[in-house]
């Protein structure tokens, strides 16, 4: 048995998917139950200790894969940087070693795996430069160059949250975070709105469906820097294939939505002058939707597997 365990770290839960002998063995979700956050931060140690309480209990031997947010170093296995985690410097390596039936062991920050993870499973020759980028609690993305993931001199590449989302205003700093990001909608929503309830994306969307005017309102600013920030992506890399991942990317009409406001949005004389490509015809949907970051790490487990081999 061959047998392969990946976990996607998430804004509001772990998704977690096992792989024996190459197939889905199964799928599921761990919550953050009883962890106290800090601020809008979790202890990532102790979101940490729940894969490893997961983990205890395993009778085969198997390779662990985890997805994480924030600026990492995958070779040596260390967290660089915060981001929906806080309290990231301890010893990853020693946590795990607790557990005895681990044999190879892989880490990749999150939107970096799931641009991995997207590109390997479509196995598609002509893809040579792509970006993957997921719209959860605030944008995630990983670039592909000339086939391998390109992660940067300071494995900062891909980071675009902390991009600005507006460079006209020297007191305006917006980011691709709060503008993009479904989780910092919704945090819109229910502040313009002034709800306490928890609201979800499918709910939000039944909402605009509804015409709930806070709603139509936000969607549209929303999907419009979606697509300016898609417009810039491909003004600066130029890539064969943009896919967008993420819960929301199962949403037929939030896609729908997204490619119109690209065409609307690229009409400007600048881009359409100096711009042959429409940008449109190569943006689609992600094939693995929410489980790509899972796929990522996966598939570093599968190359290091036959580098031993070797």
């Amino acid at each position: 048995m061959n047998k392969k365990i990946t976990y996607d770290l998430g804004g509001s839960s772990i998704k977690k998917i096992s792989f024996v002998d190459g197939k889905i063995e199964s799928k599921s979700l761990l919550k953050y139950d009883g962890i106290d956050k800090k601020g809008f931060q979790l202890p990532l140690e102790k979101v940490m200790d729940i894969i490893v309480n997961d983990l205890v209990n395993e009778s085969v031997e198997f390779d662990l894969g985890i997805s994480i947010p924030g600026v990492l170093d995958s070779e040596n296995k260390k967290i660089i940087t915060e981001s929906a985690f806080c309290d990231v410097e301890f010893d990853l390596i020693n946590k795990f070693s607790k557990i005895s039936k681990i044999k190879n062991f892989e880490i990749e920050n999150d939107g970096k795996s799931a641009a991995y993870g997207e590109f390997k499973f479509r196995n598609d020759p002509n893809l040579t430069n792509f970006i993957h980028i997921t719209i959860g609690s605030a944008l995630g993305c990983g670039i592909i160059i000339n086939k391998a993931l390109y992660k940067g001199t300071n494995f900062e590449a891909g980071q675009a949250s902390g991009m600005f989302s507006s460079i006209n205003n020297k007191d305006d700093n917006s980011a691709y975070a709060l503008d993009t990001g479904l989780g910092t909608l919704i945090m819109k929503y229910r502040k313009k709105a002034n709800v306490n309830e928890e609201v979800n994306g499918k709910q939000l969307f039944e909402k605009f469906n509804q015409n709930d005017p806070i709603v139509v309102e936000l969607v549209d600013q929303w999907t419009s820097a979606i697509a300016k920030t898609i417009i810039n992506f491909h003004q600066l890399l130029d890539f064969d294939l943009l896919t967008i991942g993420g819960g929301v990317s199962e949403n037929t009409q939030f896609m729908q939505m997204v490619i119109d406001k690209i065409k609307l949005h690229r009409k400007f004389d600048a881009n359409s002058k100096f711009s042959k490509n429409p940008v449109f015809n190569i943006v689609e949907i992600s094939k693995l939707n929410n489980d790509a970051g899972c796929y990522g790490v996966y598939y570093k487990l599968c190359e290091l597997e036959e580098i031993h081999h070797i």
